[in-house]
């Protein structure tokens, strides 16, 4: 929870950096890093985020930030935010809460438990932070959620004076936190997710004999080096990944985009890993 406050309190001092507002692409187009998968838990956490809010590379991130949006930018020049962070974490959500209300008030931050939030991964604690800056001050909101040895948490920062004009916006996505033990079980439908698996098992066994193929010239580069070399390859990308994302997105439209990119992520890492 210190890497927590470390980073937000970053944010508050600095504001965020032009390195980071100059890589924001579009939400509908994640990519795997950006799901809420820790190497510390077998969960994946997924949110909806605004619409039309942009999404930061996660390598101008935090390692325990997971992912992170932005949304217009305001007089002030702090455009909000939201994040979401998964840190190990082997005790229960009180002892969290009251650590995080100890190291908030510790540097002289306001910390307020604002009871709980329904969303869908469960009961969250909600809590509120007033931090001081730069701007006149910013407000965070936490949803938090302990579970398999982790807590996830979810934050909505904007300028203390701007933060009413987002706060339906933060509330919805707060609502909206989903942690899933397996992301495969978005897919309701045996028969599809069946299929789903049989096509991606095909994708795989491409990949594979594409990097034996590699492989079997000597090299100097890495495994990992080479399964990254084989996945970008243009071929791999138009024969195989590019059509098995379209399909993904077409048959299986009743799942929503951080859905479908979660599934599209959990493949992405079955590859590379």
């Amino acid at each position: 929870m210190k890497k927590l406050y470390k980073f937000l309190h970053s944010i508050s001092l600095i504001g965020l950096s032009l390195t980071l507002l100059s890589r924001l692409e579009a939400v509908e187009e994640l990519v795997s890093s950006r799901i809420g998968r820790s190497s510390d838990s077998p969960s994946i956490a997924i949110f909806i985020p605004p619409k039309g809010w942009l999404a930061a590379d996660q390598e101008a991130l935090s390692s325990h930030i997971k992912y992170m949006v932005v949304g217009p930018k305001v007089q002030n020049e702090m455009p909000p935010t939201m994040n979401l962070m998964i840190e190990p974490y082997n005790g229960t959500l009180k002892d969290y809460l009251k650590s995080v209300k100890r190291i908030n008030e510790a540097h002289g931050d306001s910390w307020k438990d604002l009871g709980m939030l329904k969303t869908k991964a469960g009961e969250a604690s909600l809590s509120q932070v007033e931090m001081r800056s730069k701007w006149g001050g910013e407000k965070l909101m936490h949803a938090i959620i302990v579970r398999n040895k982790c807590a996830y948490v979810l934050t909505a920062t904007a300028a203390k004076n701007e933060f009413g004009r987002f706060y339906q916006e933060f509330y919805k996505a707060l609502r909206s936190l989903q942690i899933y033990d397996d992301i495969l079980d978005v897919v309701k439908d045996p028969m599809k997710k069946a299929h789903l698996e049989s096509t991606f098992a095909k994708i795989q066994k491409a990949f594979e004999a594409a990097l034996a193929k590699a492989q079997a010239t000597p090299s100097f580069l890495s495994q990992a080096n080479w399964k990254e070399q084989i996945f970008h390859n243009p071929d791999f990308q138009s024969n195989h990944w590019s059509p098995f994302k379209t399909m993904l997105k077409s048959n299986y439209n009743e799942l929503s985009n951080e859905e479908q990119n979660a599934l599209i992520a959990n493949y992405y890492t079955k590859l590379l890993n």
